[in-house]
């Protein structure tokens, strides 16, 4: 029987271990800072309805947490970090909507291929900007409008992190393990894995302003997966394979890219929140892309 019972122990280890190698790395795309740092841009730029607005719904905060201090309630700022913790807890439904993945022999993102069955990145944020623009009759629909309020603002940061609008084969690189300085990591760790801090920014100290294009969100995503597939994979004209090295070549050539998309993050989804306050939320998923 001890033998048995040794046997089964072995095989469930080297089971649990192979899925833990082959698993994705589950983490805060920007880091939890970086979210941080969209979120005070995005509050920085609404205007006197919007701010009036977000000030409302965040006073709702208790609906959704059960409690009055809630760590989430603490600030915007604070509230946009809440996504990654809710979609291992009571929204664990929304695990795939921080992302969305595009076959790389793909020429763009295709909605009806790439989120077939309506739940990806692209969905949730018009799913999430609707509950926020509908006027709550009740105790639940408040509650629904703080949770669409935080999922917006941290899934309009993860669209514009380049490796959460890639490629499918590889898990949005995660599959790609690489060397980083150094150290073990995989790709998709390297721009998730607080690269803010690696800056020197946070959000007391956020990126300054700049041009940004308001477009629409699908032309945001579109621009991501360029940015993944010219920037992210590739040291200058080199794509990188699985067991590379790569240092500050590397570092020096996505700094400029991280910066300018947290700061578009801050500003378009201060746009998306203005739009909401003033009940006209933004259209985006066309028949014409199916």
């Amino acid at each position: 029987m001890r033998d048995v019972r040794g046997l089964f122990t072995h095989l469930f280890t080297a089971v649990l271990l192979a899925w833990i190698a082959a698993a994705p790395l589950t983490v805060h795309a920007w880091g939890a800072e970086g979210h941080r740092i969209v979120c005070t841009i995005a509050e920085d730029r609404l205007d006197d309805r919007g701010r009036s607005f977000l000030a409302s719904v965040m006073a709702e905060s208790a609906e959704l947490d059960g409690e009055i201090n809630s760590k989430w309630a603490a600030s915007f700022a604070e509230a946009c970090v809440w996504a990654d913790d809710a979609k291992f807890d009571g929204y664990r439904g929304s695990y795939e909507q921080h992302f969305v993945n595009v076959p790389k022999a793909a020429d763009s993102l295709q909605v009806s291929r790439d989120c077939p069955a309506l739940n990806c990145l692209l969905t949730a944020i018009q799913r999430n900007l609707t509950h926020l623009s509908v006027e709550p009759s009740g105790r639940r629909e408040r509650a629904r409008r703080v949770a669409a309020l935080r999922f917006l603002g941290h899934l309009v940061g993860d669209m514009h992190q380049p490796l959460h609008v890639s490629h499918a084969e590889d898990w949005g690189g995660n599959r790609i393990r690489v060397k980083f300085f150094g150290k073990d990591s995989n790709l998709h760790r390297i721009w998730d894995v607080d690269p803010p801090k690696r800056m020197g920014l946070s959000h007391r100290n956020p990126p300054g302003p700049r041009d940004v294009a308001m477009s629409g969100v699908l032309t945001w995503a579109d621009q991501s997966l360029a940015l993944a597939r010219h920037s992210a994979y590739r040291v200058g004209d080199r794509e990188i394979g699985i067991g590379d090295a790569v240092g500050k070549t590397y570092q020096r050539q996505i700094e400029p890219i991280i910066e300018q998309r947290l700061v578009e993050a801050g500003f378009r989804l201060a746009w998306l929140i203005n739009q909401a306050a003033a009940g006209q939320p933004v259209r985006f998923l066309k028949a014409a892309n199916d």
